[in-house]
């Protein structure tokens, strides 16, 4: 079996420091049998470990998610696509605790 992850996930602070997003595409398989995983998980920078949840799931498709706060209460995640027709998130949380996560679609090409 093997596991592997891209070489650093990325991160996205709050502005006000209380609340991290943390994306991370990890793939793991045997054999011909396998799946990609893409996450955006969203805690406290101070507990993330213990104190995380996941607010956005990819399976079996990596995707790039680009993280922007749009205030300390509004995460904003976009990922990019081409995608196959019909795929969606497999898992996707609209609300977390005060904060508001807006998840879109990005058509053009990834940005820098």
């Amino acid at each position: 079996m093997y596991y592997a992850l891209r070489p650093r996930p990325t991160e996205a602070l709050s502005p006000d420091g209380k609340n991290i997003a943390i994306e991370r595409t990890s793939a793991t398989g045997w054999f011909g049998m396998g799946s990609i995983e893409t996450t955006v998980k969203l805690g406290d920078p101070t507990a993330f470990l213990s104190n995380s949840f996941e607010v956005l799931v990819f399976f079996n498709r990596p995707q790039g998610v680009e993280m922007k706060w749009l205030s300390p209460t509004q995460l904003e995640l976009t990922y990019r696509t081409p995608r196959p027709p019909g795929f969606e998130p497999e898992y996707q949380v609209v609300r977390f605790g005060e904060i508001d996560v807006l998840v879109k679609e990005n058509l053009g090409p990834p940005t820098k």
